[in-house]
């Protein structure tokens, strides 16, 4: 099984990962800002055996205790 791992970034470094990692076009609307909270400390969850972004920004505070999916093998 995978480990999870954190990953911590500054500006729009963590943006640009979440873009490729989503397949999204690169855009200031996928920031975390314009999504999660306004005042930082938000996150996005990853599933590191395919690379999948697993949610959109959240405010760690509301990062849940499990993610279904999560652990699943790619297909």
């Amino acid at each position: 099984m995978t480990r999870p791992i954190g990953f911590a970034g500054h500006g729009a470094v963590g943006t640009l990962l979440k873009c490729h990692l989503g397949g999204l076009a690169i855009a200031r609307s996928e920031d975390q800002r314009r999504i999660g909270h306004p005042g930082g400390g938000n996150v996005f969850v990853v599933r590191l055996s395919d690379r999948k972004l697993m949610t959109d920004w959240i405010p760690m505070e509301d990062l849940p205790e499990r993610i279904e999916g999560l652990y699943s093998p790619p297909p």
